[in-house]
């Protein structure tokens, strides 16, 4: 598993082969909270994002629910991985770089583009217990401390759906955003 950091490094790499367009990021879990962080860093390389349950606040999820300090000591960790569906181990280092980013990220090139019309969606299934979706509502709480307009910027879908977002009805919606927002 990587960490945070190089992710980041790895998409701004693979960027530069394509310097010419503005990405379109669709990106779930922790793909979406990365998404929305290497959006705040190069707002000029992303025009929008779909995010699914994106693990916003992943630090202080985990301090609430892993015994941190004997991840620290033992290196490694056992954490289940819902696409391998399979227990992995994981090493403390990416718990350690996680720290080193903010909990919310605030994509400001998708959030300040007036007359662009919405550029940011969020999907978030209900009865997620991976990444509860209350994580979702405080990620839009700190969008209103510093005065975006949600209605103007954000758009959210509440389905009623677990962490994978796979029912047909979840599915259907999704399909319809990539067509309506990112297909050029």
């Amino acid at each position: 598993m990587f960490k945070y950091s190089e992710l980041l490094n790895f998409m701004m790499e693979y960027y530069h082969h394509y310097q010419q367009i503005k990405w379109r990021l669709i990106a779930s879990s922790l793909g979406g909270m990365i998404g929305t962080r290497f959006a705040e860093l190069h707002p000029e390389r992303v025009d929008s994002l779909i995010l699914l349950a994106p693990a916003f606040n992943t630090e202080s999820r985990w301090r609430s629910i892993l015994d941190i300090e004997e991840w620290e000591r033992n290196g490694t960790r056992e954490i289940y991985n819902y696409k391998l569906g399979s227990v992995k181990h994981v090493k403390f280092d990416i718990f350690k770089d996680l720290v080193n980013h903010p909990a919310f990220p605030i994509p400001n090139c998708v959030l300040n583009q007036e007359g662009k019309g919405i550029k940011l969606f969020i999907i978030h299934g209900e009865q997620d217990d991976v990444v509860k979706i209350g994580t979702t509502d405080l990620f839009l709480e700190r969008l209103v401390e510093l005065n975006f307009d949600l209605e103007r910027n954000v758009k959210v879908f509440r389905v009623p759906d677990g962490h994978e977002l796979v029912s047909e009805e979840t599915l259907n919606l999704i399909e319809k955003l990539v067509l309506d927002n990112l297909l050029l």
